[in-house]
């Protein structure tokens, strides 16, 4: 396994932080623009895919990538799972003005609920 110096796990969560930070500002103003809603829902998914694809390409690639994540306590990954709670609250009102889907908030709102409280 590749031993990480400090210097080295600090310029590493910065590049994370800046790249988490971006993806998700992107995320937003793309779905406040109603851009995803243009996209036809294969070339969706595939977006959708390639959001959970790219991470575990990244884990598997780069060793220094995969020692920086195996070094984070496990109290980091809960506190990053805990944003699934107000995201499930948020799918539930959503659902209850009926702007989503019933099997959506069904699977996504109770599933982001069961994975933050967890």
């Amino acid at each position: 396994m590749v031993s990480l110096s400090s210097n080295q796990r600090y310029h590493m969560a910065q590049r994370l932080l800046f790249i988490i930070s971006f993806w998700g500002f992107s995320v937003a103003v793309g779905s406040y623009f109603g851009l995803f809603s243009t996209f036809p829902l294969p070339w969706f998914a595939l977006l959708v895919g390639m959001g959970i694809v790219t991470p575990l390409v990244l884990y598997y690639g780069n060793s220094s990538f995969r020692a920086y994540i195996q070094g984070l306590h496990l109290n980091y990954l809960t506190l990053f799972h805990i944003w699934r709670i107000p995201a499930a609250l948020t799918f539930f009102y959503y659902g209850s003005q009926h702007l989503l889907p019933s099997t959506f908030v069904r699977n996504a709102a109770w599933g982001d609920l069961a994975a933050g409280l967890l």
